[in-house]
């Protein structure tokens, strides 16, 4: 018996684990999911229930924190003392009635976590009474959390979350820009396309068999081949490029695009900073799901940056997903002579299974009520 089992034979720790199928099945990562190795340490801490038609993981907050949307977006706040449940995993596709009773006798303030697209947990949660939804959580692996709230039985006044603004539901939305003073500049830069150099592959860890490749217009070298955002990067790549000058500025190949400039006026912004043609390959050219949130600076709020989408080529077949909040995937294709606003800090994918590459314009620009004003 190896030490990790903790004295469990494996057998019914693997038993255990099954349990969770329900819960993993939800998961984008290996390190949201339960697995054999976890369920010893629930058992040694007793934080492992198992009421037969439900599992999950109880434990009580020690120290008072925030819940984060994203970023520095907080939705609500643990308390010392609260109960925290999390990783609930119904068994059979049915709700539980011997979940919702024990969460009913809980005298203390109660926080539930679940999976924003696990929908029969969620109905189940929604119905409980007392029970209120806070808001959701993204993470780094482009999931998506709701939290909801249990008063304690005993107090007089229920305790306030935070309301966060409505533009930080926005995900993936059209901008309200004539279509009419777009296109005849896209049309004059798509005629200038096949002059452009050689695009550069993306590095990504979802950058599906390379398909998504980029030139930059603006960005932290001169280079148009350079296109990485130096504050993005591990920190082995920033010791190897502590002695290079990075500071935001128009690449050698804008000059031939001065249609950019005018598209980049329509946006109402006071800043720009990165510009870049996005190429996506045809026929199985696809960015998996996955949010930007390494970017501390992309967002919607005044001082973050808004990403726009122009697209320059494109087919009927090219899908962009991003999901909302609550679980729900929008699917959109961008037109020609449209402009996209897209949250990177949300879930989102591409797929292009047209038969000719995908080549969008892609503007960040600093965030202001100007800009968002059109949407």
């Amino acid at each position: 018996m190896k030490e990790w089992q903790k004295g469990y034979e494996l057998d019914y720790l693997v038993e255990k684990t099954k349990k969770f199928d329900h819960y993993n099945s939800f998961s984008c990562s290996p390190f949201s999911e339960v697995k054999k190795n976890n369920i010893p340490e629930y058992l040694v801490d007793d934080t492992f229930r198992d009421l037969s038609d439900c599992v999950f993981v109880e434990r009580v907050a020690k120290v008072s924190s925030p819940i984060k949307m994203y970023q520095d977006i907080i939705i609500g706040h643990k308390q010392v003392g609260d109960t925290i449940i999390e990783k609930i995993s119904l068994q059979n596709s049915k709700k539980s009635d011997s979940f919702i009773e024990y969460i009913q006798k809980i005298d203390t303030g109660v926080w539930i976590e679940t999976w924003a697209e696990d929908l029969l947990t969620n109905e189940m949660i929604q119905n409980l009474t007392g029970v209120e939804y806070v808001g959701a959580k993204i993470t780094t692996f482009a999931e998506i959390k709701h939290y909801w709230f249990k008063e304690p039985s005993n107090i007089l006044f229920g305790r306030d979350h935070v309301k966060v603004p409505e533009y930080e539901l926005y995900n993936l939305e059209k901008l309200n820009i004539d279509s009419n003073k777009i296109l005849p500049l896209v049309e004059s830069i798509k005629s200038k396309i096949d002059k452009l150099p050689q695009f550069i592959n993306h590095y990504s860890n979802y950058n599906k068999g390379k398909s998504w490749s980029a030139i930059s217009l603006r960005g932290y070298r001169p280079e148009p081949t350079f296109m990485t955002k130096p504050s993005e990067m591990n920190k082995k790549w920033q010791e190897e490029n502590k002695d290079v000058q990075f500071e935001m500025q128009d690449t050698t190949l804008y000059q031939d695009f001065e249609e950019v400039r005018e598209l980049v006026n329509m946006l109402n912004s006071d800043e720009v900073h990165r510009i870049r043609f996005m190429k996506l390959t045809k026929g199985d050219g696809e960015l998996e799901r996955h949010t930007d949130l390494v970017d501390d600076d992309s967002g919607i709020a005044d001082g973050k940056l808004m990403r726009i989408h122009f697209p320059i080529v494109t087919n009927p077949k090219v899908e962009f997903t991003s999901w909302r909040v609550d679980g729900i995937p929008k699917k959109e294709h961008m037109g020609f002579g449209e402009a996209w606003f897209l949250d990177t800090r949300k879930p989102h994918r591409a797929i292009n299974a047209g038969d000719e590459d995908r080549i969008h314009l892609v503007v960040d620009v600093l965030a202001s009520e100007n800009v968002r004003s059109l949407l």
